[in-house]
This record gives structure tokens, sequence and C-alpha cells, in this order.
């Protein structure tokens, strides 16, 4: 069974010793660090990927070509409720950059679909059967990671802290339609 975990702000060295610790050979590791992808593929370990995958410098479109496979009428679909989604675009209204600014929406959705079709190509490729993160996915490129995964029926898993910090729950799903999990049997 292949498992996913984003490791969120985790260091590399903290992001080994977990891989250590879980002593699984069916685990990926999704980072939005470079140098935490670095660490572990110098120590070794080639099952990590780069949520944010833009390269410094480099433009996203020419990263991704040769990355994406087609798409199918149902994988469309689920790339146009992304788009409807209100948190979609506020979350990206939210992190854009100053050059993003200035696209306009149409420029916007484009950037927005070659997100989508990375996160589709990467989650085709790994194809796990659960993919955990470590809270709420509030970015825009591990929303749309956790919304593709949601999406082509891979188990979607995040905690969210309680008020007192012992009281972690386990929730399913992606925002707006998340259930707690009463029993977290895989």
């Amino acid at each position: 069974m292949n498992i996913i975990i984003d490791t969120g702000g985790l260091n590399g060295q903290d992001a080994y010793s977990l891989i250590n610790e879980l002593n699984n050979n069916n685990i990926s590791i999704s980072t939005r660090r470079p140098q935490t992808e670095s660490f572990l593929l110098r120590k070794g370990f080639d099952r990590v990927f780069l949520v944010n995958y833009r390269l410094k410098g480099e433009p996203l479109n020419s990263y991704i070509r040769g990355h994406v496979e087609e798409v199918t009428s149902s994988e469309e679909s689920i790339y146009r409720k992304l788009i409807a989604d209100p948190n979609t675009l506020y979350m990206y209204e939210r992190e854009e950059s100053a050059k993003q600014k200035k696209l306009t929406l149409q420029e916007k959705h484009y950037d927005i679909r070659l997100h989508f079709e990375y996160a589709l190509s990467v989650l085709k490729k790994i194809n796990p059967y659960v993919y955990f993160f470590s809270e709420n996915p509030h970015k825009l490129t591990h929303r749309i990671f956790a919304f593709v995964a949601n999406g082509i029926g891979i188990r979607v898993i995040y905690y969210q802290r309680g008020l007192l910090p012992w009281y972690i729950f386990p929730f399913e799903g992606v925002s707006p339609s998340v259930e707690p999990i009463k029993n977290l049997a895989l």
C-alpha cells in the first residue's frame, strides 16, 4: 500500500528521521522545501517530490512540459470543480507574487491548470492509497494536490489541533466536504 506523507516545513534531517522511524518502503514524501528534497535525494531516498515545483527563474510551463499525461474527461471535471471552488482563487490571490498580480483572470486559470496537471501526473505515477497532511492544506499548491487526490479516489487525511496542544483530531476529505474520522483504520 503506497502512502504519501506531506512533511510541511520539516527540514531534511527531520524528514529523514521520520522516514527511518516509519521504516516502510511504500512511503513517498511531498515537501514544499527544495532543500528538504535535495537532502533526501543525497541520502538515497528517491521517492520525494516538490509540491510547489516552480524552480527559481524557470517558468512553470517549461518545467511541466513532458511531465503531464493526457487528462481524461473525469479528471477534467475535477479541474472544473477546483476552479469553481472560491477557495482556490482566494488562496491564489493571497499567495500571488508581484508578477502574478499583473496576470489576467484567464492567465491565473492557466497557472492553476498547470499546477493541476502536475499534481495529477505525480499522483497517478505514485498511485497512493492515502495522502497524509500534518494540517489542513492552506497553501494553494498543497490544496491542489489534496483536491486532485480526493477527486481521483485517494484518501486525504489531515490533522487539526484542538485548543489544548495534546488534542489532535483527524479529518478526511477536502473542504468544504470534510468529515471527522471516528475510526482511523487504514
